[in-house]
């Protein structure tokens, strides 16, 4: 296993200790806990300053990280925390979190961590397919400041954040991340793997091609990250989060079925008594399959094709169809 010092990590500095982590101040105990280490890597790696963290939100326990920050994803980044929910990928009941130090050309990622499996530091690579890849969420560090408003399109890795009116924005092909701020906005990822955050407003969020994160934020959000044009097929896997207000999650519509093939949406908060999952054809053509589905909790549901129900189309997370009903429509219903 590697040492710290292979990541440039010295354990004994300041940002590891009360003096220079508000965090190890606070708990005020011998444990070396995984909050302390991952809020002093980021210090360290001069990310932010100490009692500054991302903006002076809360970080409160591990599994907690990733709703108190904000902004979190499924693809991996270099210089993120990595944060489990409790019980999520070998975490415990308070969750985990650590620091991805890089991401490796076989998509893995190679990530630094404290107090994991009762070691006082450790590293590991955490390869894709497995249940802690599969589980983990992505909080990226951008020094506790925010993205400057605005911003042109281009071919490449582009940041563009909207105004505060109603914004149209297209990016164009790279792996972007759109964030709408206020406003009923409509943001297109087109091809790459997209990050889209509508935030306040009624927004309408488009991922289209690649491995796209679509988080609708405060308001009533229509969440569409599928493209067909004949790519059914391709290993699109798409994370869609509505967050508040009453959500359509789109996986079909007039030009028909998405995510055919070995694709598939992840609804991460699906919300029965509100939300919505918009479909193309009649509700005889599809089902619903409960069960501990691709290494998440063992409440999920999937929506397949009646036809052949080993054709997922969408996982919806924490939601057991022994006591909840998936909406289609304002009118239809579907229960198992």
């Amino acid at each position: 296993m590697p040492s710290p010092s292979d990541f440039g990590i010295n354990l004994s500095s300041i940002n590891y200790q009360a003096a220079g982590n508000k965090i190890v101040a606070g708990n005020n105990d011998p444990t070396f806990w995984c909050t302390e280490f991952a809020y002093g890597r980021a210090i360290e790696k001069g990310l932010f300053q100490n009692n500054q963290g991302l903006g002076a939100k809360w970080f409160g326990n591990a599994g907690q990280w990733d709703d108190n920050l904000g902004g979190w994803t499924r693809q991996p980044s270099a210089n993120s925390f990595v944060v489990w929910d409790p019980w999520q990928g070998g975490s415990y009941d308070v969750g985990h979190v650590g620091f991805v130090e890089r991401v490796n050309a076989d998509g893995s990622f190679t990530m630094s961590e404290a107090n994991f499996a009762g070691q006082y530091f450790n590293s590991r690579t955490v390869s894709p397919g497995t249940t802690a890849f599969n589980s983990a969420k992505f909080v990226p560090i951008t020094g506790g400041t925010t993205p400057t408003p605005g911003g042109t399109p281009t071919s490449g890795n582009d940041n563009i954040t909207g105004g505060a009116g109603n914004d149209n924005i297209n990016s164009l092909a790279g792996n972007d991340t759109v964030s709408g701020a206020a406003g009923n906005d409509t943001l297109n990822g087109n091809s790459g793997n997209d990050q889209l955050f509508g935030n306040d407003g009624n927004d309408s969020l488009m991922g289209w091609t690649g491995n796209d994160t679509v988080t609708g934020g405060n308001g009533n959000d229509v969440l569409d990250a599928f493209y067909y044009s004949g790519l059914s097929g391709n290993g699109e896997i798409d994370y869609l989060r509505g967050d508040a207000g009453v959500d359509t999650f789109v996986i079909g519509d007039s030009y028909g079925k998405g995510y055919l093939g070995n694709s598939y949406a992840v609804i991460e908060d699906f919300n029965w008594r509100d939300d919505y999952i918009k479909i193309q054809g009649s509700l005889s053509q599809y089902a619903l399959k409960p069960g501990n589905l691709y290494g998440f909790s063992a409440n999920d549901t999937a929506i397949v094709l009646s036809s052949n129900n080993s054709e997922v189309l969408a996982i919806a997370r924490n939601v057991s169809t022994a006591n909840s009903t998936i909406r289609y429509s304002s009118s239809d219903f579907l229960s198992a």
